[in-house]
């Protein structure tokens, strides 16, 4: 390991560059490859909302206000948009951002750690990324959302060592930025308070947080106020609800009837527990979540907005949550062990056939469960040399683990945001104790 470190130190510049081709030229050749599809999920919902902003015609879709979208991608979009360029220009600038996000991890992992050897292996894990590959070649909000995270996690490591509220200031507008990128993050201040409050005690801690805390709602805030005004209920996104009970609940009940099933996917396994979820259970939610807000609204449910009825689903899925909550546990943590664990199976089905096909997905499947084994001892080694950064980084892991993980067919794409911060766990292992 000291021949590494000693090539690595005499070499930066080469090492840097090196990194950039490797990455440049991964994220290029899947582009090549994949052709013209860059649309999936939810991207036509994104473009919609960023045609409307470029247009002047603010957060609308199809002349209807938008709430169910958070405005932060769509913000992102715009320029694009309305320099008359397409999703194929947006997908190019997230593969060169993506690799710029490696080359930044490299110099930040460096800058918190004095070690060039793990800033390379940190920097290398996300070039390599076959997520962070995949989904940035689509209109997706992952290229984004992992930049914002890294941005706010390093203003927060510079607070902790400088204690200059500005820093914390910084990262809790970052954070801010984040949730209207990704609503997922909206609960984030809890344990970054906690962090901010908790680890390493002086004199202004308390103030310190206070001021990250009002940073990192104010946005949030405004936007919840927004869509009280215009949408009719004061929620950040109209898709909380639906998501909570036709997927969340829907998943404990189905977990209740099957029994707890664990399977990696895209191998089989689960397939009692996929019947009751996808082709029963959600199919019973909706005609009961139907005759609910009849009973509920009368006549006036056939008005309700769809913020509205979100809101009532959420209502629904809190009685289920009360009802289930062993099943809920339990969805929880499947949702968990495939987001940590599954492959990342676009991607051999876009470039391999045949044996290279079946082959890559159990190389990505064996390489998930190395990188979360080496995250975790990872942890130990910086918890002995910046204690600071290693709850940092394990407390927001665990959040968005824990936030993110439900009964999703492709609950890989949530781990996707979460891979620099994994790498920089990963590159702890070759760090020097002192």
């Amino acid at each position: 390991m000291s021949g590494i470190r000693s090539l690595v130190e005499s070499h930066r510049r080469a090492t840097v560059v090196s990194i950039a081709a490797v990455g440049l030229l991964l994220h290029f050749g899947f582009f090549l490859a994949a052709g013209d599809q860059h649309q999936r999920w939810d991207s036509a919902q994104y473009l919609a909302g960023a045609h409307s902003l470029a247009a002047g015609h603010g957060f609308t879709i199809d002349g209807q206000i938008e709430a169910r979208r958070t405005p932060g991608y769509p913000l992102f979009l715009v320029p694009f948009l309305a320099a008359g360029l397409g999703p194929v220009s947006v997908v190019v600038a997230q593969h060169v951002i993506a690799v710029a996000l490696a080359l930044a991890l490299f110099f930040m992992t460096e800058a918190l750690t004095g070690d060039a050897l793990a800033a390379a292996i940190a920097a290398l894990f996300v070039a390599v990324d076959s997520g962070q590959i995949y989904l940035a070649n689509l209109v997706m909000t992952e290229t984004l959302m992992s930049v914002l995270l890294v941005a706010a996690l390093f203003a927060l490591v510079r607070w902790h060592a400088t204690r200059n509220p500005r820093w914390a200031a910084a990262g809790g507008a970052l954070v801010a930025a984040s949730v209207l990128v990704r609503p997922v993050a909206v609960y984030l201040w809890i344990p970054l308070v906690l962090w901010i409050a908790l680890f390493r005690p002086h004199g202004r801690r308390f103030a310190a947080a206070a001021l990250f805390l009002a940073c990192a709602a104010s946005l949030p805030m405004l936007w919840m106020w927004r869509n009280s005004v215009r949408a009719g209920t004061a929620s950040l996104s109209s898709i909380e609800g639906e998501d909570l009970y036709y997927w969340r609940a829907a998943g404990a009940v189905a977990m209740h009837r099957s029994g707890f099933e664990y399977s990696i996917l895209p191998f089989g396994g689960e397939e009692n527990f996929r019947y009751q979820f996808f082709r029963v259970v959600q199919h019973e939610f909706v005609d009961a979540a139907d005759k609910a807000m009849r009973a509920r609204f009368g006549a006036r449910a056939a008005t309700l907005s769809e913020a509205q009825r979100s809101a009532f689903a959420a209502e629904l899925a809190r009685r289920v949550f009360l009802r289930y909550p062993g099943a809920l546990v339990l969805v929880t943590i499947n949702g968990a062990l495939h987001l940590l664990f599954d492959s990342t199976w676009m991607v051999p089905d876009i470039l391999f056939g045949g044996f290279l096909h079946d082959a890559a997905i159990v190389l990505l499947v064996l390489s998930a469960v190395a990188s979360f084994l080496l995250a975790v001892t990872g942890f130990l080694r910086l918890q002995r040399t910046n204690p600071g950064l290693a709850w940092l980084l394990a407390v927001v892991l665990v959040y968005f683990v824990a936030v993110s993980s439900g009964p999703e067919y492709e609950q890989w794409r949530y781990r996707v945001p979460l891979i620099p911060l994994e790498g920089i766990l990963v590159a702890a292992n070759v760090l020097r104790l002192r």
